[in-house]
């Protein structure tokens, strides 16, 4: 059995935050961006009557506004997160326990083979189970050991490319 347990650090908290929030401004933006630019169109080829196109206007706006306001609190506030987890991969499941509040805690499991990817960040492990994302640290192992780790799913794991900023 393999398991990784303890809070992330600090730099791995930062480091995991910034990735989602790149990812989510690269998702969102360009859908609040056609908001905007779908209610200007609308305007000005008389589709909506000014009220209606204002409406969806400032509705973009908003949600843009809100989307950048997101980004910067997530990233400031990375330090502020409890990441307290427990990853045990035994020989047919992945059991992931996440202390909430170092009291209570969630419990869930998925068959091993639920696992598709497995990205290398260097400082931790992105393993994608079906549609969870589990951030495992390296430091944070305490029973068995990377090399034992990287063997069991070498075919799973892809290194990263470049360090992530």
């Amino acid at each position: 059995m393999i398991v990784f347990e303890g809070e992330n650090s600090f730099e791995c908290k930062q480091k995991a935050v910034k990735k989602n929030t790149r990812t989510l401004a690269l998702a969102y933006f360009p859908m609040f961006f056609l908001v905007v630019l779908f209610s200007v169109v609308m305007y000005l080829t008389k589709v909506l009557e000014i009220e209606v196109a204002a409406t969806f206007f400032v509705l973009g706006v908003l949600m843009l506004l809100l989307g950048f306001l997101q980004l910067f609190m997530t990233a400031r506030q990375a330090g502020k997160i409890f990441w307290k987890r427990r990853y045990e991969f035994n020989e047919n499941k992945v059991i992931f326990i996440n202390y909430l509040n170092g009291i209570n805690m969630i419990k869930t499991d998925w068959d091993i083979d639920r696992i598709k990817t497995i990205k290398d960040e260097g400082l931790y492990y992105e393993i994608f189970v079906k549609r969870n994302k589990l951030i495992c640290e390296k430091s944070l192992i305490k029973e068995g050991t990377i090399e034992e780790f990287e063997q069991r799913f070498g075919d799973k794991i892809k290194k990263r490319k470049k360090e992530c900023q």
